[in-house]
């Protein structure tokens, strides 16, 4: 779209829409206050690209201010500097399309006019008086301007929202809406089912619009309204029973989303009302499943410090909040003291910066949502606490920490104390992952001081590059640094944040093949705690494995979109992330649907996405490989062919290079019959193999949704998605070939004018089948497809000995920010699309599901970036020592442990308890659970597998009965010539190092029916084998 720079924008396109995003262009926001939370805020609007954002906060930077305060500098404090002096450059940086300006104005001074209110689209107030808070309360509600209220105290954080009277939500959710197909009708009862049985994800009072229904067709056009979902897979609509009559077959739904009309209270309707103002309980937002009371409890008190003063004693606000609270319940001794606790830290000064972190994502998310009615706001009241860190070792004030101490950590140790601050300064990290989450991690880390005393070490490592695609939210990338180094420059520019911090960034990835080298086992071992900061899934399972072998806590995260989670992954206490199957895994289409009959434009991507691997990179690496081994010379090919020997590849490489273009009228020629074969051969097969009237053995239409007969696309010059097609494959061809495109003819412009002369080749019938087993693999209808189909080596044999030397090769990797690549893949998926009647899609949306693309913005991934490290923090305020044994008793040593899965479009916000690790039967009456490891041993070098199964059996009391090694399998007797591995040595079978002096093993035993209690063991339970925890088998060189 016009005006947004896609190079920049590309992830939060996908997630805002360009509707909203230009509205975010044009818009103008205030940002009263630059503390902690302030800036975390402004930094997040920077990012997402408002047109003007103002910030005002004329106080002086502290030293304090360099625990929360990212872009305030020893220097700016040593000269005595205001926060938004100091800040707006910096803030400027960030966006070159963001105006940056320091506001001359105070919302302080009770005096000061407000009218520059009128200027903004949305003002946000952080930590302010209650005083300045009543007076811009009054002039937004006056001006109908949108009022974000935001603030940390200590260890509780808020956020209020007042959008007006009348705030309409044109997109309440992030998800598109998905089609789902009809299986049936029932005209009686106005009730609709889903094709095999697939959840519609419909409430009452939705609206979907149908398509292609047959028989019904009065249903086609229009909206109908959900009455009733009386099953996951099946809904009602309001509908006369004429409307539903006739119905025969087919057809599909999609939900209608509707604009929602919000109404908000003003902020000081709660403040005069108290805990007793109406609509209280509604407003109060309830996020952590485990804390049923304390929403009102933090607001309580969060009223209370307004009244008393940021000032007060924690006697005085504790005192106060509890009266407060009395207005509305009667307090237990729980709430006594959960009040105490925050009130001290609050009062102390305290300031939790991840909690600033978190509440800046909130906050920003808030503001963008007054500013294009995108995503639901949260209504109205949003609290969140960490009492759990709270310690009575926490200073009463300031001035009294520990002597010495750096007043950078003085908020922090106000919080949770100065001994667990220590702790954190030794801790030992590793960090994988330098993207957006990891950026915003190595922020967190820094400001709390974390990795920056004797012994403390920071290990990031991360492998990738800086795009600039990733200056949009890797805040802490720039311009220059595009093409360097994510790791090495995110690791320098959080040592200059604070220069203590012993930080090492890594050009590594995680994998196999840095576990024996870098990352190894002892690397492991010798962290505190590894964090993921990953976007894959096979990433994480791979390090959540590596912890779970070297039992060590793992803070796992992640983002997609207005969606992320979080989750506490502790030694013997949590579950592992394998344990739960993770929800982004993609959904599986059946080979056959890709082929021969997609049902939505995801499956023409995809089917198009697998022609530009095929065509451009798999077989122009085929024929590259046999070129480089026989000197990329096509006669020495002819010579071993003639001479009978058998040359690998020859014959595929053969189907691909009797095609092969020579000047770039060839390659559009080429590009022309693919299109025939691609839309116009292919639908003519099709239809002559199922003709439209064709039935299935029950009279059911052979073509009813979600099958789509398709129909041939003739090629058109006045078409310009036929020109595009024909022009983007007729530059990949001529880059596979290596062919030279001449001055001037690389243009659409070109392509059309030849397109009359183009000759395209004649529909010949073919006998190949068409698969229709839905249960089909790629990998069997592959070898069904190839069977049989060997080349003539007469016609091998002679192509070879005609073809000019030398010869070369290129193969074309698929690039997502190649727009030739994006062109070639778009048109050809947009036109499988016309050719089955689907609906086509933009060229952006093409790019993101064709490049495998996450979708992100810069609120998210701070939110979620503070609520792991408030949970890091709470490990190490309660961690186990050294010497402690491990924990067997998980219930009690979760509860102060939160994960969090959040939507922030929703909104939602849902923190729980972690899920315990679950033990495991074992036969004989004991178990374990997925962190214990046994461990035999040691064995020599030449032990056979027998000599290991009897040393289980010894130490562990159970016979073996299978051994493996990750998917390798070492011992399994039923496997042919299995048993007689028993006499050979294990280090045979098994994958190890000559410096290896262990092997980690899966042992599977023998069950019996002990293991089964409640219901009665099956015959096949029993005969299934169990598996144990994993073993380690230590080696010797004896």
């Amino acid at each position: 779209a016009d005006g947004i720079d896609d190079s920049l924008y590309s992830r939060q396109r996908y997630v805002m829409g360009d509707a909203a995003m230009q509205r975010m262009a044009a818009a103008r926001v205030l940002v009263c206050g630059l503390d902690g939370l302030g800036v975390e805020l402004a930094k997040n609007l920077a990012l997402t690209g408002v047109r003007l954002l103002a910030v005002q906060d004329s106080r002086l930077c502290t030293a304090e201010d360099l625990g929360d305060q990212f872009f305030v500098t020893a220097d700016d404090v040593a000269n005595g500097a205001a926060r938004d002096s100091a800040s707006c450059p910096r803030l400027a940086e960030l966006n070159p399309y963001v105006r940056i300006e320091r506001h001359s104005g105070n919302v302080e001074l009770p005096d000061e006019s407000l009218g520059y209110i009128a200027e903004f689209d949305c003002v946000a107030l952080v930590g302010a008086s209650v005083d300045a808070q009543r007076r811009v309360s009054a002039a937004c509600r006056t001006k109908r301007i949108p009022l974000v209220c935001a603030a940390v105290h200590g260890l509780f954080g808020c956020l209020f929202n007042d959008f007006g009277d009348v705030f309409q939500v044109n997109e309440p959710a992030a998800e598109e809406p998905r089609e789902e197909f009809v299986a049936s009708i029932d005209a009686a009862a106005g009730c609709v089912r889903t094709l095999d049985g697939r959840p519609h994800r419909l409430c009452v009072g939705d609206f979907v619009a149908f398509r292609e229904i047959r028989g019904a067709n009065r249903l086609n056009s229009g909206q109908w309204r959900v009455t009733a979902t009386p099953k996951h897979d099946a809904f009602c609509i309001e509908a006369e029973q004429a409307d539903l009559a006739g119905y025969e077959c087919g057809g599909s739904f999609v939900l209608r989303v509707q604009p929602v009309q919000l109404q908000f209270r003003p902020l000081e309707h709660f403040l005069d009302g108290g805990p007793a103002a109406e609509g209280l309980s509604e407003a109060l937002v309830m996020p952590d499943l485990g804390k049923d009371r304390a929403p009102l409890r933090l607001h309580c008190l969060h009223l209370a410090l307004l009244r008393l003063g940021f000032n007060a004693s924690a006697e005085a606000l504790a005192s106060e909040a509890l009266a407060c609270l009395r207005q509305a319940d009667t307090p237990t001794p729980e709430d006594a003291e959960f009040v105490r606790r925050l009130a001290r830290a609050a009062a102390a000064g305290g300031r939790l910066q991840p909690m600033c972190a978190l509440f800046g994502g909130l906050a920003a998310q808030e503001v963008l949502k007054a500013l294009t009615a995108k995503f639901t706001p949260f209504r109205q009241w949003l609290y969140l606490d960490a009492v759990e860190l709270f310690g009575d070792d926490a200073a009463s004030t300031l001035p009294t920490l520990t002597a010495g101490a750096e007043p950078r950590y003085h908020r922090l140790a106000a919080c949770m104390g100065a001994g667990p601050v220590e702790q954190a300064r030794r801790l030992r990290l590793f960090l994988v992952g330098c993207g957006a989450i990891g950026c915003e991690l190595l922020k967190n880390f820094a400001l709390c001081g974390f990795c920056t005393a004797d012994g403390g070490r920071l290990t990031a490592t991360d492998d990738d590059v800086i795009e600039k695609s990733n200056l949009n939210r890797q805040f802490l990338f720039r311009p220059g640094h595009i093409r360097q180094s994510k790791s090495l420059v995110a690791a320098d520019v959080a040592r200059r944040m604070n220069p203590s911090l012993s930080v090492e960034g890594l050009q590594l990835r995680v994998g196999r093949d840095t576990e024996r080298t870098a990352f190894t086992d002892a690397f492991i071992c010798r962290q505190d705690a590894c964090v993921n900061a990953l976007d894959n899934v096979a990433a994480r399972r791979y390090m959540d494995q590596r912890c779970l072998a070297n039992q060590r806590p793992l803070f796992e995260s992640g983002t997609m979109g207005a969606r992320g989670h979080v989750q506490v992954i502790l030694p013997f206490i949590s579950e592992s992330y394998g344990a739960q199957q993770d929800p982004t895994e993609e959904e599986q289409v059946p080979y056959c649907t890709l082929k021969t009959f997609p049902q939505r434009i995801e499956h023409c991507i995809e089917w198009a996405r697998d022609k530009f691997e095929s065509s451009f990179a798999c077989k122009p690496a085929l024929v590259a490989r046999l070129l480089d081994a026989n000197g990329n010379s096509p006669r020495n090919i002819a010579k071993r062919l003639a001479a009978d020997e058998h040359v690998p590849d020859a014959a595929d490489a053969f189907r691909y290079l009797r095609q092969r273009p020579t000047s770039w009228p060839d390659c559009v020629q080429l590009a022309g019959k693919k299109f025939a074969k691609y839309f116009i051969h292919r639908a003519l097969h099709i239809l002559r193999a199922f003709p439209p009237d064709t039935r299935l053995p029950d009279g059911t239409p052979f073509w009813s949704p979600p099958k789509r007969p398709p129909r041939p696309v003739a090629l058109n010059a006045n078409e310009p998605l036929h020109v595009s097609c024909l022009l983007s494959l007729a530059r990949l061809y001529a880059g596979a070939f290596c062919v030279p495109i001449p001055a001037g003819s690389d243009s659409a412009e070109f392509v059309a004018a030849m397109l009359p002369s183009i000759t395209l080749p004649e529909f010949v019938p073919s006998t190949k089948p068409i698969e229709t087993d839905e249960s089909k693999s790629r990998a069997d209808a592959t070898a069904d497809s190839t069977a049989g189909s060997n080349a003539d080596p007469e016609a091998v044999l002679a192509l070879f000995s005609s073809l000019a030397e030398p010869l070369t090769c290129q193969p074309v990797q698929f690039d997502k920010d190649n727009d030739s690549h994006v062109d070639a893949v778009a048109s050809l998926a947009n036109l499988r699309a016309a050719m089955y009647g689907l609906d086509t899609v933009d060229r952006l949306q093409v790019k993101r599901i064709a490049g495998r693309i996450v979708p992100a913005i810069a609120t998210t991934t701070a939110a979620v970036a503070g609520l792991v490290t408030i949970e890091m923090l709470k490990y190490i305020r309660h961690r186990p020592k050294p010497s402690a044994q491990p924990v067997r008793d998980a219930n009690e040593q979760l509860s102060g442990y939160r994960n969090c899965f959040l939507n922030l479009a929703v909104p939602l916000l849902v923190l729980s308890e972690p899920g315990p690790c679950r033990k495991q039967p074992l036969p004989g009456g004991r178990n374990f659970t997925e962190w214990d490891r046994w461990e035999v041993g040691p064995l020599s070098r030449s032990a056979t597998i027998a000599q290991l199964t009897q040393q289980v059996q010894q130490r562990y009391g159970l016979t073996p009965s299978m051994v493996c090694q990750g998917s390798k399998s070492v011992y399994i007797p039923m496997l042919p010539g299995h048993r007689k591995r028993l006499q050979q040595t294990l280090l045979t079978h098994a994958r190890v190092n000559p410096g290896d002096s262990y092997v980690d093993l899966t042992v599977m035993y023998e069950p019996d029916a002990s293991i089964f209690r409640g219901d009665a063991a099956t015959d096949d339970d029993i005969e299934t084998d169990i598996v144990g925890p994993i073993v380690r088998v230590h080696l010797s060189d004896e």
